[in-house]
């Protein structure tokens, strides 16, 4: 059963604990490269960025950031992305961030998104579903029902985890 909820406090305050949350997150992938979600903006005026996403198909379905391919997709053809800086996301970033410490050796541009998806709403980031603008995002779980207002969230009760 797919959830769709909306929150009640502020797009501040909820900016606020997806930074919070991250700050925590963090803790378990020191070091690793970083980019904040107004800088990844900024990356994506280029038009040379390359965002990866690692989460789940289920949460890719949802939509995803522009032009955004996947974690496995970056990874069955390195070479094809390797003279592009590429920002690793996920929810808020605890996975991308997993991701950029395991595989950072490989890919030196790699860099993780500081507060993943929801942190690029809140910077004014679109997404997409099927390249078409979209206003539905996966929120990963309860926990992370932090979207920008005007979002509507969505994850599955079933599946929903915590990190």
């Amino acid at each position: 059963m797919v959830r769709f909820l909306s929150l009640r406090s502020s797009d501040r305050g909820r900016l606020q604990q997806v930074k919070r949350m991250y700050g925590r997150y963090r803790r378990a992938f020191p070091g690793i490269a970083e980019i904040s979600a107004a800088a990844a903006l900024e990356l994506t005026a280029g038009g040379l960025v390359v965002f990866v996403d690692i989460r789940d198909p289920a949460e890719q379905a949802i939509s995803m950031l522009p032009g955004a391919v996947t974690g496995e997709e970056l990874l069955t053809d390195p070479d094809h992305f390797a003279d592009h800086p590429l920002v690793a996301y996920c929810t808020v970033g605890y996975r991308s961030g997993k991701f950029v410490q395991r595989y950072s050796d490989r890919f030196p541009r790699l860099q993780n998104l500081e507060g993943g998806i929801l942190a690029w709403l809140h910077a004014g980031g679109q997404v997409y579903h099927r390249n078409l603008p979209t206003r539905r995002v996966h929120v990963y779980g309860e926990r992370w029902l932090l979207q920008p207002a005007g979002y509507e969230p969505v994850y599955d009760q079933n599946t929903s985890q915590k990190v």
